[in-house]
Parts: structure tokens; sequence; C-alpha cells
């Protein structure tokens, strides 16, 4: 019924919004990175695209991220490589980026985008 309102109201509009709250400017944000070896930092909402920060614990030299995200509940899912957010070295974590963009024409109101970010470095994954 909501989804009907709004499509009279503003027909042809569609916009995204966060049912969550990253957690870089919590108190205790760096020690959740330490314990959790990674945590999302900030998310954006502009339009119908969600642009995301990841801190990691700087484990290894090497290190990828990658984010796993569904526009379906999971029924199907892509996944994309992170870009490392250069000159984000603190001397204990590293920072990541990535941009999802939810699908044109075919993403109703009431729809959900989902993610889930995996960190890995040789030998172990989070």
């Amino acid at each position: 019924h909501r989804a009907a309102a709004y499509n009279e109201l503003f027909p042809g509009h569609r916009f995204l919004g966060a049912c969550f709250r990253p957690l870089g400017n919590d108190p205790d944000f760096l020690g959740r990175v330490w314990e959790q070896a990674l945590c999302l930092e900030t998310a954006v909402v502009a339009g119908m695209t969600v642009l995301c920060s990841v801190r990691v614990r700087n484990l290894d030299y090497h290190k990828k991220i990658y984010v796993r995200f569904s526009f379906d509940g999971w029924k199907s899912y892509e996944e994309l490589e992170g870009s490392y957010v250069y000159g984000s070295y603190d001397g204990l974590t590293d920072k990541f980026s990535f941009t999802i963009t939810a699908p044109s024409g075919d993403f109703p109101v009431g729809a959900k985008i989902e993610f889930a970010i995996r960190y890995e470095i040789p030998g172990n994954v989070f």
C-alpha cells in the first residue's frame, strides 16, 4: 500500500534509504576493527547508489576486501573487489571503498540491497 501511494505521488522517481547505521563514528569503532579485523566505516546513499568504506586491521601487506551483494534476498548475488583508499593507513588500519548501484528499471519500491564484506590476507579470511 505504501509503495502504491509513493508511486502516485512521485511517478518515475526512485531513491534508496539506509536501514542501518555505519559504525565509523562510534567511540569503540577502532576496538571493533581490532577485534573483528574489519568493520563498515561509512555508507552514504546517493540516489540509487550506496558508497561505502571499510576499515581493516593491517594484518598483512597483501590484502583484499570483497563485497557480495544481493537485490533479491540472496536468491542471486554479485561480488566485487573493493579499492584501497590511498593514504588511509594510520599505523594500524587501512581503508577500502566500494560502490553498489541498484539496477535501473526493475528495482521495485520496498526492495532491499543486502551485502556482506569479506577480508582476505594470505592464509586467512574474515
